[in-house]
């Protein structure tokens, strides 16, 4: 278990939008238990997996509060932005004597909540990247990579200003303000080490 405290600004009254009051600092613990399983093979030559598999349980606790006569406890709820299941899944193969890498690399990110009382989640999504790395000598290594280049689309992370939120009732059909899934995107470096 972890000691941490968090500022809470700003905390609207619910009966008036317009009154709003600092509320920090506020002290919580968090705690979470865990299992990884990282494997990495080489199951034939110039080939190698990386398969990485993460189930958590990151919590909330000791953490509520009073504010405007509503009583805000966040015991036992998942952190925002944190999954519960995270997969990795990165296979690359080496061509021409090793100088030329191709790569791929799949994450997933389970379900995660958008604010500290859970009414707001997203389904879990996978990203993607892949590339190939080519050594020119010990030097130069050029680089292309996609990032994306499956074009999935989508929104993750936190909803600005929904902390008091509980519940998605009121937010049906509206539009929140989170961040966007990163487009698909192509980039080229070149890597000089001197």
């Amino acid at each position: 278990m972890k000691r941490a405290n968090i500022s809470i600004c700003g905390l609207y009254n619910p009966e008036d939008p317009t009154e709003s009051k600092d509320f920090s600092p506020i002290f919580y613990d968090i705690n979470t238990i865990g299992w990884t399983t990282d494997i990495v093979t080489s199951p034939f030559r110039n080939f190698n997996l990386h398969f990485l598999l993460t189930l958590q349980n990151p919590q909330y606790r000791n953490l509520n509060y009073n504010a405007y006569g509503v009583n805000y406890d966040y015991n036992g709820k998942v952190i925002p932005e944190l999954s519960k299941v995270l997969i990795e899944i990165d296979p690359s193969f080496y061509m021409m004597k090793r100088k030329l890498r191709a790569w791929l690399s799949f994450r997933y990110f389970g379900k995660q909540y958008a604010n500290p009382t859970n009414a707001f989640y997203y389904n879990g999504w996978w990203e993607n990247f892949g590339g190939l790395d080519y050594t020119v000598n010990r030097n130069v290594t050029l680089k292309f990579q996609a990032v994306n280049f499956l074009n999935q689309t989508g929104i993750k992370g936190a909803i600005q200003g929904a902390d008091q939120e509980m519940s998605d009732s009121e937010y049906i059909g509206r539009t929140v303000v989170a961040t966007g899934i990163r487009p698909r995107t192509f980039e080229f470096t070149v890597d000089i080490r001197f």
